[in-house]
C-alpha cells in the first residue's frame, strides 16, 4: 500500500469516529440519527425561527452537540401536578 492510500484510509477512520458521536460537531444526518427523527422533521427544526441552533458553511449544515443539548433542555417538558 502506498502512502496516499494510507492517508485516505486514516481519514476514513477519523470520519467514522466522528460519525459515532465523539466529536463536538455533527451533520444534519448525524443529528437526525442521534435524536431519532425523520429527515423532514429534522430540517423543519433546523430552519424554523427558534429552532435547533446550527451553522452553515456553503450548503453544509454544522451543529454543535452542546448547543443541541441546551436547546433541548430549554424545551424540556415538566409535568405540573398543580400541588
Amino acid at each position: 500500500m502506498d502512502r496516499s492510500s494510507e492517508n485516505v484510509d486514516r481519514s476514513k477512520e477519523a470520519e467514522g469516529t466522528q460519525a459515532a458521536g465523539s466529536g463536538e460537531f455533527c451533520s444534519a444526518e448525524e443529528l437526525r440519527q442521534w435524536l431519532g427523527l425523520g429527515r423532514t422533521k429534522t430540517f423543519e427544526l433546523l430552519n424554523r425561527p427558534g429552532g435547533i441552533p446550527h451553522y452553515r458553511v456553503g450548503r453544509r449544515i454544522i451543529i454543535r452537540r452542546q448547543e443541541v443539548l441546551a436547546w433541548l433542555e430549554e424545551r424540556r417538558f415538566r409535568f405540573d401536578d398543580g400541588s
